[in-house]
């Protein structure tokens, strides 16, 4: 995603589809259109990305695997997102937006961030 579309404000939501992701319900683009005309508090919907938690899998697993899943609709047009946006860019700026949001969220040092906010990620 455009770092710049995600930080200045020129748009109020955005939304993000890899090339590995696919809609599984027919009229999915109407019903993204109508969560932007009566938003609901989100700042982000889309999916989660959990590896599975096998005992054959778990020595495979490190920090990078814990992220969200890029794929979304983002509410750019919310200031207190864009100011989370720029908390996450100045202490992960080297990380794709998907997983420096995640680990930002979920790093022990920004609980109380964490409690408050975590209900918008859905």
């Amino acid at each position: 995603m455009d770092d710049d579309a995600l930080h200045d404000g020129s748009y109020d939501y955005a939304f993000w589809m890899e090339t590995d992701a696919f809609p599984v319900q027919s009229g999915w683009l109407d019903r993204l259109l109508e969560e932007s005309q009566s938003p609901r508090g989100f700042w982000r919907k889309g999916p989660t990305q959990r590896p599975l938690h096998t005992p054959a899998l778990l020595g495979m697993v490190g920090p990078h695997h814990y992220h969200m899943n890029a794929v979304g609709w983002y509410r750019l047009g919310d200031p207190c997102y864009r100011e989370y946006l720029r908390r996450v860019r100045r202490e992960h700026a080297e990380q794709p937006f998907d997983v420096s949001q995640h680990r930002f969220l979920h790093d022990r040092a920004h609980f109380r961030i964490f409690q408050e906010w975590a209900h918008k990620f859905v």
